[in-house]
């Protein structure tokens, strides 16, 4: 058996705090009035229709005007001039790390009169050299996701729809670019593990996701860290609305059919349990007759946890020592075989642990003592290795046990449990 938890807290977020650009969007573009002439000085504001959180900008005095540093999510923009009547160009989506060109033409008239046009998403993308593909949370939503082996993975959406990207998600090739080089952003922040390009253990949730982008080639220079392409996850955030999301997926052998061949042979179904549930949760931090959060402070929280056991004959994989080892004690490991001799003469035994405070120089060939007995004492174990021993003895030793072989103890999907691990993170 195997579970696996994902655990985010996209903690508390002020509308008027100061981020990076890297998991940001821009909006830029030219005003002008309806003979073709470039309006200097319009004012321009932006609004967040989530969250109600406003962005202010002019144009110059060629009329153009760039607002940067926008939050991904659905916008309204405001034009407004003197003499000029106002125009609001409404649900305007800002992508992550995509700028978004809004030209604008102001007719004649009273300001106070105001032209409301519903934008429509342009073809192209004529302001960034960024080559990618952007997938809204509505496509994670509503395409498959399959939920194999290793949990739900948002990652394998891009392998599937984006030109150019190949692999798995704990390995992914961007252009005939090697394995474990790209670069992966979570909101901004690098979510590489300890091999360059993989996130496969800290993929989040696709509850937790409002979009993310693949970036395989154009990137500039922020985004210098990478020689692979770069997978940018933006995480929800909450909104002046309440919203969420739950779900839950089952697999179970006795809902399978089995083959003709099995029938005929007598094979029952192999064991194929798979379970995946979770959810998420956001809105305006509201505290009764204390504080109301309303276009001020929101929280988002989401929680996914996959369970999967199967069972039948297969290839072990996972090892864990025998009890023994846990103290040091290393002796069933010592062999009589000699694999050589050493710049004094001494047998070389199989599987023999050497004390590296032995150490000593023969001939300019460096030569060890053996542990006596092959046991460690105690008391050369650091303490955080005699705290993770610890962890082990008392939470997973105890269901290998009756699995444990002479040297090492070999667990078939059948009998694996790992305790779930959380992730935790705040926005």
């Amino acid at each position: 058996m195997r579970t696996k938890s994902s655990l985010l807290l996209l903690g508390v977020a002020y509308t008027t705090l100061c981020f990076g650009q890297l998991d940001r969007g821009t909006i830029t573009g030219t005003v002008t009035d309806s003979s073709g002439g470039v309006v200097p000085a319009a004012r321009i504001t932006i609004r967040n229709k989530a969250t109600n959180a406003r962005y202010e900008s002019k144009t110059t005095g060629t009329g153009d005007y760039t607002a940067v540093n926008l939050p991904a999510g659905m916008y309204d923009v405001t034009f407004a001039a003197a003499g000029l009547k106002t125009l609001v160009r409404s649900d305007i989506v800002v992508a992550v790390s995509e700028t978004f060109r809004l030209d604008a033409v102001l007719p004649v008239g009273q300001s106070s009169e105001t032209v409301t046009v519903t934008a429509d998403a342009p073809a192209l993308q004529t302001d960034s050299p960024v080559v990618g593909l952007v997938l809204q949370n509505r496509v994670v939503n509503e395409l498959p996701l399959n939920f194999g082996s290793g949990g739900r993975d948002v990652e394998n959406f891009a392998i599937q729809l984006a030109p150019g990207v190949a692999g798995s998600a704990s390995g992914t090739e961007i252009l005939g670019t090697p394995q474990f080089s790209k670069a992966v952003l979570v909101d901004g922040a690098t979510a590489t593990g300890y091999r360059s390009g993989d996130a496969y253990q800290q993929s989040p949730s696709p509850e937790a996701v409002q979009e993310f982008k693949v970036q395989t080639t154009g990137m500039s220079a922020e985004y210098g860290r990478t020689s692979g392409g770069l997978f940018n996850f933006v995480m929800k955030s909450g909104q002046n609305q309440v919203h969420g999301s739950a779900l839950f997926e089952l697999r179970n052998e006795d809902l399978d059919a089995r083959t003709f061949l099995a029938r005929f042979n007598g094979q029952p179904v192999t064991r194929d349990r798979q379970l995946d549930g979770g959810g998420s949760f956001g809105g305006p931090v509201w505290i009764p007759k204390v504080y109301n959060g309303k276009d001020k402070t929101f929280f988002y929280f989401a929680l996914e946890r996959f369970y999967t056991s199967g069972g039948g004959a297969s290839t072990p994989n996972e090892m864990l020592p025998p009890p023994s080892w846990y103290t040091g004690n290393m002796s069933n490991l010592l062999t009589s075989t000699s694999v050589g001799k050493d710049a004094n003469g001494t047998n070389v035994l199989r599987g023999a642990i050497y004390d590296p405070d032995t150490t000593q120089v023969v001939n300019g060939t460096m030569v060890r003592t053996m542990f006596p007995g092959n046991i460690i004492p105690m008391s050369r174990i650091s303490k955080v290795s005699q705290q993770v021993l610890g962890i082990m003895q008392s939470r997973i030793l105890p269901r290998y046990q009756a699995r444990t072989a002479t040297i090492c103890c070999r667990i078939t999907p059948s009998a694996l449990t790992i305790p779930g691990s959380g992730s935790l993170s705040f926005r």
